[in-house]
């Protein structure tokens, strides 16, 4: 994968966390291992698939979205730079965490086909943010959560609280 491909890929990972109110730890596009980049990001309070309630199901199906997002943004910025096993463990993942909320192959087939739906529509109603998020790394290489909050507001950061901009 090309660097400019694994930044927006990253990108997509680090907005869509954000904006999902998980903790961002970092976002890299430094290669380790097998991973072309990476967001370490949580979400916030445990996780557990055993769990059966609304709350729970609720971030499990944030941490789907969460983990579509990266490719997503991906084949938007460049849909010839995804090779089928770029995102596959990515999408092992989701389609993991949606069996085990939906109990069946069929219904978390279909659960899934919706949430990516949800997420592209996420990914393109925020694809300016996922730019500047992606030439920020682009730029930087590794950016840490503070940074990566800093990037995402943007001009909103930038701002007092009666709207005017700092000087």
């Amino acid at each position: 994968m090309n660097l400019k491909a694994t930044a927006y890929h990253e990108a997509g990972h680090a907005v869509v966390a954000f904006l999902q109110f998980f903790k961002i730890e970092f976002a890299t596009i430094k290669p380790a291992g097998e991973a072309a980049g990476m967001v370490k990001s949580m979400a916030r309070g445990k996780v557990d698939p055993d769990i059966a309630t609304p709350a729970m199901r609720a971030k499990i199906e944030a941490l789907i979205i969460v983990t579509l997002a990266g490719d997503i943004a991906q084949r938007k910025h460049q849909a010839k730079s995804v090779r089928r096993w770029h995102a596959s463990a990515d999408r092992q993942q989701a389609a993991d965490l949606a069996l085990s909320i939906c109990g069946s192959g069929e219904s978390a087939t279909a659960y899934l086909a919706w949430l990516d739906i949800v997420t592209r529509n996420i990914v393109e109603g925020r694809w300016s943010v996922i730019e500047r998020v992606a030439a920020a790394l682009l730029e930087r290489e590794t950016l840490t959560g503070d940074e990566l909050r800093a990037v995402i507001l943007g001009p909103i950061a930038a701002k007092t609280e009666c709207g005017t901009a700092k000087g």
